[in-house]
């Protein structure tokens, strides 16, 4: 790692990984590594760790994440933690969805990992002042096959102020058919009665 600094970036990656293959444990050299004084060498220590899919880099990559490091080593220990779920670990990442300049990173992890834990505070996101919050939370939702989400989907194609976010949520809706069937035709039927916006007319070239 302190070699590597000195290289390009794909060299860098290939050194990381011909360590990778020839090492059968180096998580516990590792993990020490994930306290040096020096910045980027406990991030490297970081993703090289998470490549080992080994849960013990966890205690240690909540430390970061939880930490004062700068807001990318912190970003970069989020994205370790989303690959392995567990109620400690969406507990930590939402502990830090009132920061502003972490909430993005946190909802698109929590995206990717397809937890009941992770989907509930996703869902709860969506009611955010905040429309950018709620955008980002739309796009960590799109993959995901959950009832629940199904629902809130609805509420927000019916319900959400801004047009961009009712007609995101629409879309989503729809690429789920057939298990979204019913929310759509129950947000048809709420148009049709007045009760919910009408989509946004598109813009002709001339307008």
């Amino acid at each position: 790692l302190v070699y590597s600094r000195g290289l390009a970036f794909w060299l860098r990656e290939r050194a990381a990984a011909s360590i990778m293959k020839i090492s059968t444990d180096i998580v516990e050299p590792l993990a020490c590594l994930m306290r040096d004084g020096e910045e980027d060498i406990r991030v490297g220590a970081v993703v090289m760790a998470s490549k080992c899919r080994d849960a013990r880099i966890v205690p240690r990559t909540l430390e970061i994440f939880l930490g004062d490091d700068d807001l990318w080593v912190r970003s970069i220990a989020a994205e370790v933690l989303g690959q392995f779920p567990s109620p400690e670990v969406t507990r930590a990442l939402q502990s830090r969805m009132d920061d502003p300049d972490l909430r993005v990173s946190v909802i698109a992890v929590l995206g990717r990992m397809c937890s009941c834990e992770a989907e509930s505070c996703l869902v709860r996101c969506l009611d955010d002042a905040d429309r950018g919050t709620r955008m980002a939370t739309l796009e960590a939702l799109a993959a995901l096959e959950n009832p629940e989400v199904y629902a809130a989907l609805q509420r927000v194609a019916e319900r959400d102020p801004d047009p961009a976010l009712r007609d995101k949520a629409v879309v989503i809706l729809e690429s789920h058919r057939p298990a979204t069937e019913r929310h759509l035709e129950a947000l048809a039927a709420c148009r049709d009665s007045g009760a919910c916006p009408l989509p946004e007319p598109e813009l002709t070239m001339e307008e």
